[in-house]
C-alpha cells in the first residue's frame, strides 16, 4: 500500500506565489486611482447635500 501523505509540491506553491505577486502588481497602481475617484464622488455627494439643504431653509 502507498502511505505517502498528499500535499502542496514546492513548485506548486512558487507558481501560487508568482500568480498572487503578478495580480498583486497589477492592482496596485490602480488603488490611488479609485481611492481618488472615491473621494471625488464623496464630495460632490457632500456638496449636492449642503446645496439642498441651503436651499430649503
Amino acid at each position: 500500500m502507498n502511505t505517502r501523505k498528499r500535499g502542496f509540491t514546492l513548485v506548486e506553491l512558487l507558481v501560487v506565489a508568482a500568480v498572487v505577486g503578478v495580480l498583486a502588481s497589477l492592482l496596485f497602481p490602480a488603488l490611488p486611482m479609485a481611492r481618488q475617484d472615491a473621494r471625488s464622488a464623496s464630495s460632490t455627494s457632500e456638496s449636492s447635500l449642503l446645496q439642498r439643504t441651503t436651499i430649503t431653509t
